[in-house]
C-alpha cells in the first residue's frame, strides 16, 4: 500500500523532495504496554484507559498525561497494530494543544496602549 503524496501510518507527509513529521494523537481504548528507559535501565509500563493519551509524531511515541510529555522506548510499529486491534483510536488535536495565541492586528502583533 502506498500514499503517495499523503500521511503514511508514520506520520510522514511528502511533498516533493521534502518531508515532515505531523503530530498524530490517541485515545487509549484497551490496556496497551509502553516501553521506557530511565538512564540505567529498561521498564515497561501498563497504561489502561482514562490514563492519559499518546501522540505520534513519525519517529516517537509519547504518553501525555497529567500536564507531562513521556518519550517512550516503543517501537513504532505498535501505533499501527494498536490502531488495528482497536487499542487506540486516532483523534484530533485536542483543542488546549492547537491553541494559538491571537493577535488584534493584522500583522500578528499585539496592540500596546
Amino acid at each position: 500500500m502506498s500514499s503517495a503524496g499523503g500521511r503514511g501510518v508514520h506520520g510522514i507527509v511528502s511533498s516533493g523532495r521534502e518531508e515532515h513529521h505531523v503530530e498524530r494523537h490517541f485515545d487509549i481504548r484497551k490496556q496497551i504496554m509502553l516501553g521506557f528507559f530511565n538512564g540505567r535501565e529498561q521498564y515497561d509500563v501498563l497504561i489502561d484507559p482514562g490514563q492519559g493519551t499518546l501522540m505520534f509524531n513519525g519517529r516517537d511515541i509519547y504518553w501525555l498525561t497529567d500536564n507531562e510529555q513521556r518519550m517512550s522506548d516503543t517501537i513504532n510499529n505498535a501505533i499501527e497494530i494498536w490502531l488495528s486491534d482497536g487499542s487506540i483510536e486516532e483523534v484530533l488535536v485536542p483543542s488546549s494543544a492547537s491553541r494559538v495565541a491571537r493577535s488584534d492586528g493584522p500583522s500578528g502583533r499585539k496592540h500596546e496602549e
